[in-house]
């Protein structure tokens, strides 16, 4: 579907560079929801971090790559619950793994989606920030400067 628009990249499974900035980005299963858990969702999110992982570590040497933008549809580490953590997720791995691997300190922005609250902080060097859309009217794209 992405093919035939102009402009528009599709970011799973998939890297893009522009002006020394990798974009990289993948689902990686939001496991919010005890109802929806099963082991298709975990096989998933773990190999989504997997991606997330080797994409960064890969960068680390890319002569190209200053900086690395992460982009998840979910939340990428605990710290982002602010408190509210669910119990059942209390022990999951958290796409925030990958940062492991990240040696050469690029990655300085993980955009993610579909929870609140809003979010706009510094963890660490890096900055996260989400914008979820839950329906509101009218809805505003949160922009970012790199």
């Amino acid at each position: 579907m992405c093919k035939k628009l102009p402009k528009v990249a599709l970011l799973y499974q998939h890297v893009v560079i522009i002006d020394g900035i990798a974009v990289v980005g993948a689902n990686c299963w939001n496991a919010d929801d005890p109802n929806d858990i099963d082991t298709e969702l975990v096989r998933n999110r773990l190999s989504d971090i997997a991606y997330l992982n080797k994409s960064v570590s890969k960068l680390q040497t890319h002569l190209d790559v200053k900086k690395i933008i992460l982009v998840t549809a979910c939340i990428p580490r605990k710290q982002l619950y602010f408190g509210k953590i669910p119990d059942h997720v209390e022990d999951h791995i958290y796409p925030e793994y990958c940062l492991m691997s990240d040696t050469e300190m690029k990655v300085t922005h993980w955009v993610f989606g579909g929870v609140e609250p809003f979010t706009d902080t510094v963890i660490g060097a890096v900055k996260y920030i989400n914008n979820p859309y839950y329906q509101k009217k009218p809805y505003w794209p949160k922009r970012f400067v790199v």
